[in-house]
């Protein structure tokens, strides 16, 4: 068999699978701990004097759920005793998605069995994304799998608030777990007071309901006093302590398909200079069902029919510092972006394209007033809006 990867090389690959081999002192509120116990229940030490003492698991009990606990029998002679419980078990996991269950190394230390005799035991669990194992145990599995495909799902063909919104909805337990490979990849723009662009993936984010309201993980210490944890009981019923910290931010678009001419990723909300039959326009970017298009005022140009991108700014500009955008949603701001330009049937457009363009480039600004963005030019200030 070949040989698989060094452990320290693949961490990031099973994010959310592994037990990060430091002991278990506290759980969240979906979180169940895993130990071997003896049939009659007698927890006096090890990971079973562990589960007793901090986890209500229940003196005589030597079997199933109780507290936040599992127990597994294990002190036999055979390890083929311990299949019909751990049977049992990968039934009881399955039944319960909500539910994140830390499988310590049961049977392997009083109990004298191997790694290699009692993991596979659980091998039913393997693809089973609330299950979490020790390394031993996850790279014997691993071993058993070696070869097979395991790939992140594919997300959808164009990204908006509403898709992302119920994606979110749909992997909710993948992102409050911290199971960053069982997630879509999506790249998402966002802003925060700082006028600073930041990036970040569906696996660390999450749009909590109507009218959109944007929301970022992250694990630094900094973030602390922002955490808003009463977002994640609402959201996901738990703490989310594998996730850090979560505060609320302005979203900024998702990374399209395309590049332009300077290697750049297009964004949603991103004003750019393409061709289109011969014909060169200036408009904004959007997402419309299944597609990404420039915006127009009735209709739209699909991107995969335009050639020659560059970009030119965003349209993330007058934002407002409460948190509640003038235009919340991404084409909302396109749209007004385009009428702003080139009016609407009817009516005049209000500002000129060099107007707005410069308003574009200084992006992401809550400045609100148009002279804010005369003087800024004027003084020569440039925003890093293309990183």
């Amino acid at each position: 068999m070949k040989e698989i990867e060094n452990k320290s090389n693949n961490c990031e690959n099973y994010s959310g699978r592994v037990l990060s081999g430091t002991p278990i002192e506290r759980l969240s509120l979906c979180e169940v701990f895993v130990f071997g116990s003896n049939p009659d229940g007698h927890h006096r030490g090890g990971a079973a004097r562990t589960a007793m003492e901090n986890f209500g698991a229940q003196w005589g009990n030597g079997a199933g759920p109780q507290g936040q606990c599992y127990a597994i029998p294990t002190t036999f002679r055979r390890v083929e005793e311990i299949k019909p419980y751990a049977d049992e078990f990968v039934e009881y996991v399955k039944s319960h998605p909500m539910k994140r269950f830390l499988i310590t190394r049961l049977g392997c230390g009083v109990a004298g069995f191997s790694d290699k005799q009692v993991a596979p035991l659980f091998d039913g669990l393997y693809n089973v994304k609330n299950a979490v194992f020790s390394w031993d145990w996850w790279w014997v599995l691993e071993e058993m799998h070696y070869g097979e495909k395991r790939v992140s799902p594919d997300g959808p063909e164009a990204v908006d608030e509403q898709m992302l919104l119920e994606l979110s909805q749909k992997y909710r337990y993948e992102i409050g777990a911290g199971l960053h490979n069982s997630v879509p990849r999506i790249t998402i723009r966002y802003t925060e007071e700082d006028g600073k662009f930041r990036y970040t993936g569906l696996m660390n984010s999450f749009f909590f309901h109507s009218p959109y309201e944007f929301y970022v993980f992250s694990k630094e210490e900094k973030w602390k006093e922002r955490h808003e944890g009463h977002i994640l009981l609402d959201e996901f019923h738990d703490q989310c302590f594998n996730q850090g910290y979560v505060r609320r931010v302005h979203f900024a678009g998702v990374c399209t398909p395309f590049k332009d001419e300077r290697g750049d990723c297009i964004y949603t909300g991103d004003i750019v200079k393409a061709n289109f039959h011969g014909s060169e326009y200036i408009l904004p970017v959007a997402a419309f069902p299944g597609r990404y298009v420039l915006m127009l005022d009735n209709h739209c140009i699909p991107m995969s029919e335009c050639s020659n991108f560059i970009r030119l700014g965003t349209v993330f500009f007058k934002l407002d510092k409460e948190q509640d955008w003038q235009q919340p949603l991404v084409n909302g701001r396109c749209m007004s972006f385009y009428q702003s330009v080139y009016g609407t049937v009817g009516c005049p457009p209000s500002s000129t394209l060099e107007e707005e363009l410069t308003k574009a480039q200084l992006t992401p600004s809550f400045y609100t007033k148009d002279w804010n963005y005369l003087v800024l030019k004027e003084l020569g200030i440039e925003y890093n809006w293309r990183h």
